[in-house]
């Protein structure tokens, strides 16, 4: 399995090149965003800023299994829950946060954990889903251990279908466009703006213009 670093709104992690967007929604402070392979949802990151200096993490999770079990309700497979358990072998992705792991198993299993940091005041859930009889055992643990949950350095990684830029902190996500054949992001930090665009394969794009032509013609 070839493994990639990906990243959305200072967030970063390691999975397998094959999991792609396939769902988002949010920004910065909030948001929500899933990764799919060509089978199955694989996973699942929700963010948002914490108001309080020591949030209460079981509450929390008690309303994000709620929505774990409104999509079972109208499902023949019964739903079991287990808290507490033990997926976090690295001692150094518990310092400086308040930590919760889970699992639970319906028509698929799920592996996940909660947590908040205390230097960028976010909460975050990261779940790693798979079919019942799989094992996600190590791809869980290379996962959440390489989870960062605010950028270390000074630029901050955006990626999408391959394409993966990095850009100064300073900057904020604005207008993003996010399609088969066209990826837009557009960032800015007051009066300065960076657009980063792909457009699909090029010899389909220039089929009946060179290069030159069709930049003019763009832009």
């Amino acid at each position: 399995m070839q493994w990639t670093k990906f990243g959305w709104a200072g967030i970063t992690l390691d999975i397998p090149e094959t999991w792609e967007l396939g769902g988002l929604s949010g920004d910065d402070r909030e948001g929500y965003l899933r990764l799919d392979d060509d089978e199955i949802p694989r996973l699942e990151l929700k963010w948002a800023q914490s108001k309080k200096k020591k949030p209460n993490l079981g509450r929390v999770l008690d309303e994000y299994f709620k929505l774990v079990r409104k999509n079972y309700k109208r499902k023949e497979a019964k739903l079991h829950i287990q808290r507490h358990v033990n997926l976090i072998k690295e001692e150094s992705v518990l310092k400086g946060r308040e930590v919760i792991s889970f699992t639970w198993k319906g028509d698929i299993r799920a592996n996940g954990i909660i947590f908040h940091c205390e230097t960028c005041k976010r909460i975050t859930i990261v779940q790693i889903m798979g079919h019942l009889k799989e094992n996600l055992r190590v791809s869980t643990i290379r996962i959440l251990q390489s989870v960062q949950d605010h950028p270390v350095a000074q630029d901050v990684l955006w990626s999408a279908y391959q394409l993966g830029v990095q850009i100064p902190r300073r900057y904020r996500l604005g207008k993003r466009q996010l399609l088969s054949g066209y990826i837009l992001f557009s960032f800015s930090d007051g009066s300065r703006k960076i657009s980063i665009e792909r457009y699909g394969v090029a010899d389909v794009t220039l089929k009946e213009h060179d290069l030159e032509s069709w930049f003019r013609a763009k832009y």
